[in-house]
């Protein structure tokens, strides 16, 4: 990427967070609506099928919500197109506090970067609630390849750049993202298999089919029963979920962590003080050590919470992290 187009993408960030900042500052919320709210059904945007992880997370968050705010709170499947579908809509929604959306690492800081025209700026266009949960990804091979640590598949590889490839969860999505990272930072040539979602790309590598994936989720049952291997997580501490295996940096990959994130947002201009009041709801509800269970179960996350300007914050590093890689790799999405 050469100086010019570095100078350009990193005036586009700093003018978004500016903006971003700007409106979060001048959103006065009205009285009345903020004395009232809720006095109707809350939508819950979730721009991701039913039945993955996002979708299992926004329910959780529903349910939680409905009790404590006293509105039902109805959960509305969006999918498509990398979840600029779900986001579009929950973009152009009326900003009085009876929209939301759950979305991911992948619909709230990857898409927008990733695409040419995804038809709305996160910073620009929510504010942000909270951050509702956290999975660091790890790197797991098919039984065919016989190495037991990073540094000998890593080695192997780059004897053979043609024998293993990789699997992702789709174009530009974390699974995608963190491989090339991978290969950034081991010197490797391998290929990335994109597939539409994460499980096709799971039984691709039981069937052998991929060699390798970076995966949250999806591969834990098959490692437990033996049928798939995970070799190292790409987290600064071990994962419970996997006994006995390292991390990246203890693997010999210093610096490579990758996680995958969940989140909540509200169309801009969302009162503020509806925001903060639906952000406190959510570090009450997931407070609960049920809560927590319930997500760690579901889909193998650490249930977090932030406030609003903590989330803002962390969503503007994680576009400026993979707006770079995405450019230097010069991955584009139509």
């Amino acid at each position: 990427m050469s100086r010019r187009s570095n100078w350009g993408w990193a005036r586009t960030v700093a003018r978004s967070t500016c903006i971003y900042m700007s409106l979060t500052v001048i959103c006065v919320p009205s009285a009345k609506s903020a004395e009232d709210y809720p006095s109707r059904p809350i939508r819950m945007i979730v721009p991701i099928a039913p039945g993955g992880g996002t979708d299992l997370i926004a329910r959780v968050m529903g349910q939680g919500l409905s009790k404590t705010l006293g509105q039902p709170v109805v959960v509305d499947n969006r999918a498509g197109a990398g979840g600029l579908i779900g986001m579009r809509a929950a973009a152009q929604a009326p900003n009085d506090g009876y929209t939301l959306v759950t979305g991911n690492i992948g619909s709230i800081a990857l898409s927008p970067v990733l695409y040419k025209d995804p038809g709305y700026d996160t910073l620009r266009d929510f504010e942000p609630v909270s951050l509702l949960a956290t999975a660091p990804l790890t790197l797991v091979a098919n039984n065919s390849v016989h190495y037991r640590s990073v540094k000998d598949l890593v080695d192997a590889m780059k004897a053979d750049p043609g024998r293993y490839s990789f699997g992702s969860s789709g174009l530009g999505q974390s699974t995608h993202l963190a491989a090339e990272l991978f290969k950034i930072h081991t010197g490797l040539k391998s290929v990335v298999v994109p597939y539409r979602g994460a499980a096709p790309a799971v039984t691709d590598l039981l069937a052998g089919n991929v060699q390798l994936i970076f995966d949250a989720t999806q591969s834990l049952p098959h490692v437990k029963a033996g049928k798939l291997r995970a070799l190292a997580v790409a987290s600064a501490r071990r994962s419970p979920l996997f006994a006995g295996v390292p991390t990246m940096a203890e693997a010999g990959v210093p610096g490579f962590e990758v996680s995958t994130w969940f989140g909540m947002l509200a169309p801009r201009r969302t009162p503020k003080r509806i925001v903060d009041r639906i952000s406190g709801e959510v570090v009450h509800i997931i407070g609960a050590e049920r809560v927590k269970q319930q997500i760690s179960d579901l889909v193998m996350s650490d249930a977090v919470t932030s406030t609003p300007s903590e989330f803002g914050r962390f969503i503007a590093s994680e576009i400026s992290r993979w707006c770079e890689l995405i450019q230097k790799t010069g991955m584009r999405a139509e």
